[in-house]
């Protein structure tokens, strides 16, 4: 593999981006010692900064990653899974499973920690509820993300989607 920059839009999806490249466990270390990563805060920066790269105008060379939900517009992007917002996604998706685990992994009472979950998704601007959880459950919003991305990856992510995810960064990276 070669070095290289990840361009990616936040924290939340560089943790996501890790989480599922944890499944390549033949090459996960050769990911994290090539991978750097840079947050540039929106899609239209990491697309612009795609073709850029694209286009050699780069001092480095670089991966570009945008959220599902970007897929459409940055087609010449890598994808994260899914066609939401990650957080969107995440949330949704373990109400879905009625928080299954969550409980044991916070380490709170189901009742309150659901109440608290279920809150959360009601706030209209998706990237609150990670820091709105941890503020109720004493945690930072980085570690509440941690672990609802983790119980994702484990109990949400297709096979398939995880697959053609990796596949695609390993790609970059040859």
């Amino acid at each position: 593999f070669m070095s290289k920059i990840l361009i990616i839009e936040d924290e939340e999806a560089i943790a996501f981006m890790w989480e599922i490249l944890k499944r390549d466990t033949d090459n996960y270390d050769a990911y994290r010692k090539k991978i750097s990563t840079r947050v540039v805060g929106s899609c239209s920066v990491v697309g612009t900064l795609n073709d850029l790269a694209k286009n050699g105008k780069l001092p480095y060379k670089s991966i570009s990653i945008v959220d599902g939900d970007k897929r459409e517009e940055y087609r010449d992007c890598i994808s994260l899974p899914g066609n939401k917002a990650p957080e969107r996604m995440v949330f949704e998706d373990l109400k879905e499973r009625n928080w299954e685990h969550l409980d044991d992994r916070f380490g709170i009472g189901a009742g309150l920690l659901f109440q608290y979950l279920n809150d959360a998704v009601l706030l209209t601007d998706h990237h609150e509820w990670t820091a709105y959880v941890g503020d109720k459950v004493k945690k930072s919003k980085d570690s509440v993300w941690d672990i609802m991305v983790n119980e994702w990856c484990k109990q949400c992510l297709d096979d398939s989607d995880a697959t053609n995810f990796i596949n695609a960064v390993r790609e970059k990276l040859t």
